[in-house]
């Protein structure tokens, strides 16, 4: 089988899917409208196009090239990732079957914005589309997409990488947390994550665990009000 994916090249999570779908065989070509950062993939056949100044210029000056290109690959299926500016690409390519998968943010934040006729364009036209929760496909059932071609993909975990180990107990000095339970959260303090919901819930974990302790890694435009809610819960010291 021969796949075509539209997805950024400096993007991990396209790379993952890319890479696992080429270890099995399939014939996999890569198009992307962003330098490559990973450098050679095996089995891949990558091309990048130019990418221009904005969103609406990416798809105005792609939209014949990406048509012309996927037309030349001649795939059994076209994937592409996020509903964005390559899910339109994908769309005006013409090409089926055509996949598409979301990511998140293209739905729940270019979704709600100017660009929501965009986003549901290229939702219509793809005949199927993969997300990882039910958020994503309630808020895609609201912009009109009907329910039967939404399916869920799962993310998973590669439990080779992450199993318990042996404490890092520099890290834990440098945090001045040593043997109090802890829960972490690295997504970036942006409206979308909801990272008050993690910090509304810690008077109720201290009221079991009063050690506990809350690392936010993450920095963003959220981040003041963020501390101000800590404050007002009489939570600032556990985080």
């Amino acid at each position: 089988m021969k796949i075509c994916f539209l997805a950024g090249a400096n993007s991990i999570h396209s790379k993952i899917w890319i890479e696992y779908l080429a270890d099995k065989g399939y014939e996999i070509h890569w198009i992307s409208l962003t330098p490559n950062i990973f450098g050679d993939i095996k089995n891949v056949k990558l091309y990048i196009l130019k990418k221009f100044s904005g969103k609406i210029l990416d798809i105005l000056f792609n939209a014949y090239s990406i048509r012309k290109l996927i037309k030349k690959i001649n795939p059994d299926i076209l994937h592409v990732h996020y509903a964005g500016v390559n899910g339109v690409l994908g769309a005006l390519s013409g090409f089926h079957p055509f996949m598409l998968t979301a990511w998140g943010s293209d739905i729940l934040v270019a979704g709600k914005s100017i660009k929501r006729c965009l986003i549901r364009f290229a939702l219509n036209r793809a005949d199927s589309i993969t997300c990882n929760g039910e958020l994503l496909k309630d808020e895609m059932m609201r912009m009109g997409i009907v329910s039967q071609k939404i399916r869920f993909v799962y993310w998973g975990i590669d439990i080779k990488k992450f199993e318990p180990k042996a404490k890092d107990m520099e890290l834990r000095a440098a945090l001045g947390i040593f043997e109090s339970p802890m829960m972490i959260s690295l997504r970036s303090l942006e409206p979308v994550y909801s990272i008050e919901t993690l910090i509304n819930s810690a008077p109720l974990v201290l009221k079991d665990f009063p050690k506990a302790k809350f690392v936010i890694a993450g920095k963003g435009s959220k981040e003041a009000d963020l501390k101000k809610l800590a404050e007002s819960l009489g939570v600032s010291g556990n985080i």
